[in-house]
C-alpha cells in the first residue's frame, strides 16, 4: 500500500455539528514542548526539564470546489466563527479536536473561478 492509498478523507465538522468536505495540497504539522532550561554558572552546557506537550499545530489550506464554492465558503466561514471545538478529520493524522484560531480567505474569480 502507497502513502496515496493510506490517506483518509478530509473534511471538518464544526462546533454547530456541519461537516464540510474540502480538498487540500501539501499538508503541514507541528508541535512545541513545554520545557524549562537552565544555565548554570559553574557547569558547560544547560539543564532543560520536560514537562510534555504544550500544543500541537495543524495549519491547512483547504479549498471548496465547484459551482457552489462561494456558498459552501460562506457557510464554513460563518460555522468557524462559533466558539467551540471543531473536529479536523485530517488526511494523515486522523480525526483530531482543534480550536481553529485564524483563518484566511482569498476568492480568486479571475485566476481560480469555482475554487475558494
Amino acid at each position: 500500500m502507497s502513502q496515496i492509498d493510506r490517506l483518509l478523507p478530509a473534511k471538518i465538522k464544526t462546533p454547530d455539528g456541519k461537516i464540510y468536505d474540502f480538498s487540500y495540497e501539501d499538508l503541514n504539522s507541528s508541535f512545541e514542548k513545554n520545557t524549562s532550561k537552565y544555565r548554570l554558572s559553574d557547569q558547560n552546557g544547560s539543564l532543560i526539564q520536560d514537562f510534555g506537550l504544550a500544543e500541537s499545530s495543524y495549519p491547512i489550506l483547504i479549498y471548496f470546489i465547484g459551482e457552489d464554492c462561494d456558498v459552501t465558503a460562506n457557510d464554513f466561514e460563518e460555522s468557524a466563527k462559533i466558539k467551540g471545538v471543531t473536529i479536523l478529520s485530517h488526511p494523515i493524522k486522523g480525526d483530531l479536536n482543534v480550536i481553529i484560531e485564524k483563518a484566511d480567505r482569498q476568492d480568486s474569480v479571475k485566476t481560480a473561478l469555482n475554487q475558494i
